[in-house]
């Protein structure tokens, strides 16, 4: 028997216990697995019983069940049908204030042949951490103790040391990714840039070497831009380093994320509909300390750093104002011709000083534009790059993470749109176009990227919190969108 007991105070899984068993046992049973693979566990068809759009079944051994079936014909359709059987069971349990779970899981060999049972397993422990997230506890929500009952064929042909250790690792994974999401869902009041460093000093100081600049630090060493968003904020800017430091690497990759704590648009101030969610534009950094988190362990042949630039873009006689000049890192002047397009001006310093890494694989993700809804809606994130022939790759390892991603070329007029008449570049488009804010930002980031370094730019604007609550991401919040697909993409890129 095999106990996983949680460790993160806002996640409700309380226990996952696992065994084999012949039959599906207790009072009551949730069976998954596919159709096929119910023949011979329960009666005949006479005995199925519709129960709001799902069926209940006899077993052969008098054990009612609810059947959540899984198929598909892809491992990308396979495991997102896993994850919604699972998103689905947990929010069944809700409805019947269970706090106890048993689980027969039940598959046939093609589906094991399509997808490894370690990944199978890996998925459905990582969905149950999912499920189990939400940002306020409801009066029906109960902390679950799970038992899994694995068939006896399955276990006789895997040994139990893959069962635990996949079990394992994806409630670990469960756990990073709701923690990601816990620290999107705090109020900015409780989250401003000193707390979030501190917040990913303490997540991450055991994996690497984790290093915090203050306001006073990047000044000296010339972050131009995000001293330039934070400095109309009492709250001083920061940028939080991970490096794993490991020497002799066979690739070295670099991750970014954008933390914003909160985005008033400054002086170029935002309208009043939805300003509260503004909190949510640290997201992109919240996510990328999931990914390393997740990652970190694995990576024994890849130095693995991450880069955090957090700031607070506020009003007061302090901030910068529309016209400003500033000096990137990099040495390119930039004319700030709107303050509300800040995101960009800290990735460009983050993207810039990753050079000092010579990394291989240097991928960004943030919540930077909110053309992405005009593009996409809240249906999928945008990605783009500067090697279009990693695309099918790029898109198949988001698929197969189940997040999706539309891929924008980003056109060559585009940067010409950016240049200014009184610096290099102006941080939004100063031509004839009012459209298509989400190339011209990643125009603009393209720009500060590495020579030599394939560049993945993750735009998750419209995608890294949801109004309500979809499928296994349950409740309104912050959804850790893009975490499973930088972890996927440092996996196929560098195996």
């Amino acid at each position: 028997m095999r106990q996983l007991f949680e460790k993160f105070p806002h996640e409700r899984l309380k226990k996952l216990h696992w065994e084999k068993s012949g039959q599906p046992k207790g009072p009551f049973c949730y069976f998954l697995g596919e159709a096929e693979s119910s023949s011979s566990h329960f009666e005949t068809p006479n005995s199925v019983m519709e129960l709001n759009g799902r069926q209940r079944l006899q077993s052969k051994n008098g054990v009612p069940c609810d059947c959540h079936f899984i198929s598909g014909s892809t491992t990308e359709r396979v495991l997102e049908s896993l994850r919604r059987a699972v998103g689905t069971i947990v929010s069944d349990a809700d409805s019947y204030a269970l706090s106890e779970l048993i689980i027969y899981w039940n598959l046939q060999p093609q589906t094991v042949d399509l997808v490894p049972i370690d990944v199978l397993l890996t998925t459905f422990s990582e969905t149950l951490e999912l499920s189990c997230y939400s940002a306020r506890r409801l009066q029906n929500q109960n902390d679950l103790v799970v038992n899994l009952a694995l068939p006896q064929r399955l276990i006789e042909e895997i040994p139990s040391s893959v069962v635990e250790n996949s079990l394992d690792e994806g409630i670990r994974r469960g756990q990073a990714l709701n923690y990601a999401r816990y620290l999107g869902d705090l109020p900015a009041n409780a989250l401003i840039p000193q707390t979030l460093a501190a917040c990913a000093e303490e997540r991450l100081s055991r994996a690497g070497e984790v290093t915090v600049m203050n306001e006073k630090e990047l000044s000296a060493q010339g972050f131009g831009g995000i001293i330039a968003v934070g400095q109309g904020s009492k709250n001083k800017p920061r940028m939080v380093v991970f490096d794993t430091e490991l020497q002799n690497a066979e690739k070295t990759v670099v991750i970014v994320g954008k933390g914003i704590t909160f985005d008033t648009g400054g002086y170029s101030i935002k309208g009043k509909q939805h300003h509260n969610e503004m909190k949510y534009d640290m997201c992109g950094a919240a996510n990328v300390i999931a990914a390393l988190e997740i990652l970190a362990p694995h990576c024994k042949n890849i130095r693995l750093i991450g880069i955090m630039p957090l700031a607070e873009n506020m009003v007061s006689a302090d901030a910068q104002r529309p016209g400003d000049v500033y000096s990137a890192h990099n040495g390119k002047t930039v004319e700030v011709y709107n303050t509300d397009a800040e995101g960009r001006l800290i990735l460009a310093d983050a993207l810039s000083f990753a050079a000092s890494f010579k990394p291989d694989l240097i991928i960004d993700i943030a919540t930077l534009t909110g053309g992405t809804a005009h593009i996409a809606g809240n249906m999928a994130g945008i990605l783009c790059t500067n090697q279009e022939s990693s695309v099918p790759l790029l898109k198949a390892a988001a698929r197969e993470a189940g997040e999706k991603f539309l891929y924008l070329e980003i056109l060559e007029d585009a940067i010409e749109d950016m240049k200014s008449d009184v610096a290099d570049y102006t941080n939004m488009h100063n031509k004839w176009s009012s459209n298509a804010a989400t190339m011209y930002a990643a125009a603009f980031l393209k720009e500060f990227v590495p020579a030599n370094s394939l560049w993945v730019h993750l735009d998750i604007a419209s995608m890294a919190w949801a109004g309500r609550g979809s499928s296994y991401l349950r409740g309104r919040g912050a959804t850790s969108f893009g975490t499973r697909t930088l972890v996927n993409l440092v996996k196929t890129i560098c195996g």
